[in-house]
């Protein structure tokens, strides 16, 4: 996940079995990945995901989740073959 002028105060619920890593070496816009090795690890919905809890890095210039990219190793029906998911995010 891709922040823009943001500081991660917190990050909660990360799943078990999930390695992670944040790279704050970029301010203020941290990437945040996390990937799993098992398939136990593997979520069954978006409410399993990490919950994030933010604040402005700016002053006056809200912080906001840019984009995520999934990368699934392997899929049913193509086993051998790597798929990349990019979603761009957007406050509703």
């Amino acid at each position: 996940m891709i922040f823009q002028t943001t500081h991660i105060k917190a990050i909660r619920k990360i799943p078990p079995g999930w390695y992670t890593d944040i790279d704050l070496d970029t301010p203020p816009n941290p990437i945040f990945k996390g990937s799993i090795i098992d398939g136990a690890a593997a979520l069954g919905s978006t409410r399993e995901l990490p919950e994030f809890e933010v604040e402005n890095y700016v002053k006056n210039i809200e912080p906001k989740a840019l984009k995520v990219i999934l990368v699934v190793a392997k899929y049913p029906g193509n086993l051998d073959k790597e798929r990349q998911i990019e979603i761009e995010l957007s406050k509703a």
